[in-house]
């Protein structure tokens, strides 16, 4: 669910309080290049930062490219901002190809919030600008994607659901079906971010840039799988008639405790992963219990939250650092 700010007032029966929690830092990606095993792995490295309330506030993206010609680097930041029921995301890219031509664009991204979630979104400057709306069922589970831009006739996914994770999806336009999603999973739950930027959704509404990982990371999506993909695969169908397609393996590396993904092998490309508990990585949780004193750093209490960290102690014996 979509994250709130922490509550000014504290309640006798519950505490809304900021608790850190680890997020991406950075994702380094390797894909060896299949065209000439001489060249160098193209490599495409993402840095993250986050809001005090645990939003994605900036993602900067390099990408280096070989070919039989040299290298192409490229450069992509993209900024967030949050505002009601609107959420605005820029990205201004510069890619420099061999010989150092340079050249540059921005893109733009409008997403609409309805009830906490992203009903529809519209994409500027691109060769891709169009419009994505999305439904949601009584669970907050994605129910159906529609695609729609100028002169093209609307394409309009059905997302099914087994077990908490999203099986099928089948997209369809004039009453054709075109494409078939399907997809299985590890007994792994994984985190949120990364069953975020590994769901099925990213077949679908992958607007350039702007990756619906981030924003589903956030929630805005509603309910994320349970468990990480295990494989992926988009069949095709022609009157009727559904061909296979190539089906897609991912394999995760965990850290020592098995808490967090590190590393994510698929079809040859090597994702490294680094997490950061850093304070803008700090989320809201609600902790119920019954009253509860404040301190600040020194140990002194205080009569209510003050501005900076305040330590809070429940009578549950718990403690609790909050950013206010």
């Amino acid at each position: 669910m979509k994250k709130h700010l922490l509550l000014s007032v504290l309640l006798l029966s519950s505490l809304s309080v900021m608790a850190q929690q680890a997020r991406i830092s950075s994702v380094v990606s390797f894909t060896p290049n299949e065209d000439d095993t001489t060249l160098p792995a193209d490599t495409t490295t993402q840095q993250f930062t986050y809001t005090a309330d645990g939003k994605i506030a900036t993602t900067n993206i390099k990408m280096v490219e070989y070919d039989s010609e040299g290298r192409t680097t490229t450069n992509v930041n993209l900024a967030f901002t949050y505002s009601g029921n609107t959420i605005t995301g820029k990205a201004d890219l510069s890619a420099t190809k061999p010989g150092g031509a340079t050249s540059t664009s921005t893109e733009n991204i409008v997403y609409t919030l309805t009830n906490g979630l992203i009903t529809k979104e519209q994409l500027t400057g691109s060769d891709e600008s169009g419009t994505y709306q999305y439904t949601y069922d009584a669970d907050n589970r994605l129910n159906t994607i529609t695609y729609s831009t100028a002169g093209e006739a609307d394409e309009t996914t059905t997302v099914t659901w087994n077990n908490g994770n999203i099986t099928d999806m089948m997209q369809a336009s004039d009453g054709q079906n075109l494409q078939h999603y399907v997809y299985t999973y590890t007994s792994e739950e994984g985190s949120e971010q990364i069953k975020a930027f590994e769901s099925p959704l990213n077949e679908l509404s992958d607007f350039e840039w702007f990756t619906p990982g981030y924003m589903a990371s956030m929630g805005y999506y509603g309910k994320l799988c349970s468990a990480l993909t295990h494989t992926s695969e988009i069949r095709t169908v022609d009157y009727d008639t559904e061909y296979d397609g190539e089906v897609y393996t991912y394999n995760y590396g965990f850290n020592a405790d098995g808490t967090r993904v590190q590393k994510v092998e698929c079809a040859g490309t090597t994702t490294e992963i680094t997490w950061t508990d850093e304070t803008n990585g700090i989320h809201t949780t609600t902790i119920k219990g019954g009253t509860s004193r404040i301190f600040n750093l020194n140990g002194i209490r205080l009569p209510e939250l003050q501005h900076g960290i305040n330590i809070i102690r429940l009578t549950d014996g718990s403690v609790h650092k909050v950013l206010h």
